[in-house]
């Protein structure tokens, strides 16, 4: 019972509806409980004469009158006990967003009170968004340190729920930023103009928490890097700001699909790279840093000086 004691800083976020089956399960339905004084509180107690009264349920009738008598309570247990289901994966990062029950309870259709007992019973985290290591280690888990896949959408919601707030949640949850309806035929290419624009931002963030780190990988995410930087330097020259980087980000994501992210130049898959591999001379991952934050690489001019193009045959252009 140690790990879901109220005052356990790793406790699990349903440490009271864990409580009230323990209770519900080791109690004869013919005696009472016997709460502790100081662990049990109110909604302990409440969750475990429902438990009792849902485990007595043989029928709908049974399970009818229950909604009648505790329906907050059964309708939040509804939700809990669906696994997987976006409902719940949405109700639960609304939590961590901070949102009031109220808002909450505007946004998903469900009572104020469904959301305030859920919260209370079954994602106890309220008292704990001033805390943040147990948000990202507890109530997010720890998905988050070994990197998000992109199936987990549940994990990611909670992230930036947490981190961003509502309203950027509404985002991941919507798949869509800020949404104006066209009035006029004239301003439906704008608008998927617009909505193309706002998916590729989405999409490219979503991508860069979900790509893992790992020995395939180190290479393409240093050079995604580089050309980030490089296009912040042009655009602190030019003075163009923000804005060039932004134009710049469709034309970097066309390089995704060529990266070998999770293969070996050597892999029988692409034969056709070695041809050029084998001859090849590139700068060290090191050096295309440098180059980027406005160094020069010792050695790079005389090399740069040194080099010299082939002589042109007949059938070449010129």
């Amino acid at each position: 019972m140690l790990e879901i004691a109220p005052n356990n800083p790793r406790r699990p976020t349903d440490w009271r509806w864990q409580r009230a089956c323990f209770l519900a399960e080791n109690t004869p339905t013919t005696e009472s409980f016997s709460f502790h004084r100081r662990d049990d509180d109110e909604w302990v107690r409440q969750a475990a004469v429902f438990k009792r009264r849902l485990d007595g349920c043989a029928d709908d009738a049974d399970r009818r009158s229950l909604v009648h008598n505790a329906s907050d309570l059964y309708w939040a247990h509804d939700i809990y006990q669906d696994e997987g289901n976006p409902y719940k994966s949405e109700l639960e990062a609304r939590l961590l967003s901070r949102a009031e029950s109220g808002v909450i309870s505007q946004r998903l259709g469900v009572e104020a009170g469904t959301v305030k007992l859920y919260e209370k019973l079954f994602y106890n985290v309220e008292d704990k968004l001033d805390t943040p290591g147990y948000v990202y280690h507890t109530a997010i888990g720890r998905e988050m340190h070994r990197g998000f896949t992109e199936r987990e959408y549940d994990k990611l919601w909670k992230w930036y729920a947490y981190a961003y707030g509502s309203c950027m949640l509404d985002s991941m949850v919507g798949q869509v930023i800020d949404p104006t309806p066209p009035e006029t035929p004239a301003q439906v290419k704008a608008t998927w103009k617009d909505d193309g624009m706002s998916s590729i931002i989405r999409k490219q963030a979503i991508a860069a928490r979900t790509m893992p780190v790992n020995s395939f990988t180190q290479a393409d995410l240093l050079h995604i890097w580089t050309k980030f930087v490089e296009i912040e330097k042009s655009a602190e020259v030019s003075g163009a700001g923000s804005t060039a980087l932004l134009t710049n980000v469709e034309a970097l994501l066309e390089l995704a699909p060529t990266m070998l992210v999770g293969k070996r130049v050597q892999d029988p898959d692409f034969p056709a790279l070695a041809a050029f591999d084998k001859p090849g001379h590139e700068l060290r991952t090191h050096e295309l840093l440098m180059i980027a934050t406005g160094e020069a690489p010792p050695g790079l001019e005389e090399t740069l000086n040194s080099l010299k193009f082939p002589e042109t045959t007949s059938h070449e252009k010129t």
